[in-house]
């Protein structure tokens, strides 16, 4: 079950289980209130003591070989525990009434190393909830966990979503009376989003990484913005340009 945990997404649905290695993902599974099922650590070495102070839920424990060990872990020098977690039931997406919050929607993501970046300035930039609409990556992907430093548990997350869930979603700050600003990025648009200004809740949608946005998405903006550049030369990686806008946005 380890080694298909590390590197099978249906192996993860099917037990309902997240592989996390590391000191900082694994106190965020934690603080988040994940219960183990079960912990793997190197033979020779003690398991951590916030680890088993935590295993609440009684999480087997189990002593692997330095070869096993190795082979299970993502880690270039693997000596903290791996912990696999018990998998709870899929948020709802639900408005937020009060404030102006601020929503990331994430078309189709394909790359984990570029998702847990975004999880992780989503949750530095004090974003509501991140949406992840149609087929992509997998945000419990050991990679994906790896690069947001456990921020995936730190921040609800909302994914298999469609453009009518998007559009019902939007319906329903109408149906309170409230407007939901919706941004797509074009790089051709002469509005800068150092120009806009964050009067209402905000959902800041970002293309796939070859793709871009799909045309329905595109359909549902409000508003276009561009990052200006100081050079014509090369343009943004996803994860950097979602950055500066999350917190651009914010402090608007």
């Amino acid at each position: 079950m380890l080694l298909a945990a590390k590197t099978n997404r249906e192996a993860r649905n099917r037990y309902n289980i997240i592989f996390v290695e590391g000191r900082s993902p694994i106190e965020a599974a934690i603080r988040s209130g994940l219960q183990i099922h079960s912990v793997y650590y190197k033979q020779g070495l003690k398991i951590d003591s916030f680890i088993s102070k935590n295993n609440a839920s009684k999480g087997k424990i189990y002593e692997l070989s330095a070869d096993l060990y190795s082979e299970a872990s993502n880690m270039d020098e693997p000596n903290a525990p791996i912990v696999l977690f018990k998998k709870e039931p899929a948020k709802e997406l639900q408005v937020i009434r009060k404030g102006n919050p601020l929503f990331l929607l994430l078309d189709r993501p394909s790359n984990p190393g570029n998702l847990g970046t975004l999880i992780r300035s989503a949750a530095a930039f004090d974003v509501s909830k991140v949406l992840i609409v149609g087929h992509s990556c997998d945000h419990f992907d050991p990679s994906t966990i790896s690069a947001s430093r456990g921020a995936v548990f730190d921040i609800p997350i909302i994914s298999n979503l469609s453009i009518a869930d998007v559009e019902q979603f939007r319906d329903e700050y109408f149906s309170i009376k409230r407007k939901l600003q919706i941004i797509a990025t074009d790089s051709k648009s002469n509005s800068s989003v150092k120009d806009f200004s964050k009067t209402a809740p905000t959902l800041l949608m970002l293309g796939n990484e070859r793709l871009g946005l799909s045309k329905k998405l595109l359909d549902l903006s409000t508003n276009y913005v561009s990052i200006p550049t100081l050079s014509s030369r090369a343009s943004l990686n996803i994860a950097c340009a979602g950055s500066i806008l999350m917190y651009l946005i914010q402090t608007s």
